[in-house]
């Protein structure tokens, strides 16, 4: 079955936006090779929807922090070039183009799909 046609469909309920940040080699003095992330996204404002298949679940292990590790997943075209160990900033947006709030993470393997691709973003930072 052909369902490529359905990713414009799709394409109607990204009203998030994403920039993704690819890791990048290079030459140490010494001559070893150092993985390090770029300060400016490889590519920006990326149509997405961020979803959270469950709620974030606070604990009071740590009583001096809030450590939050929570894995929500992204969905985007299946063109954007997403690899696993990218570092994406994710925007999501009132009806009215105000900024509500940006999700910051690593995402893991994208799944690809004809109409779609979608990949689970780490999120691990203190509140």
């Amino acid at each position: 079955m052909k369902l490529r046609g359905l990713g414009k469909l799709y394409s109607i309920l990204y009203d998030d936006q994403m920039d993704v940040t690819h890791w990048d080699e290079g030459e140490n003095d010494d001559e070893t090779i150092d993985v390090f992330k770029p300060r400016e996204p490889d590519i920006k404002d990326v149509k997405c929807r961020i979803s959270f298949g469950h709620d974030d679940l606070p604990t009071d292990k740590d009583v001096d922090r809030d450590l939050i590790n929570f894995t929500p997943k992204v969905f985007c075209d299946p063109e954007v070039d997403l690899r696993p160990g990218d570092y994406i900033v994710v925007r999501r947006y009132s009806d009215d183009g105000t900024i509500l709030h940006t999700y910051m993470g690593k995402i893991g393997l994208p799944s690809w799909y004809s109409t779609h691709q979608e990949a689970y973003f780490h999120i691990n930072e203190e509140a």
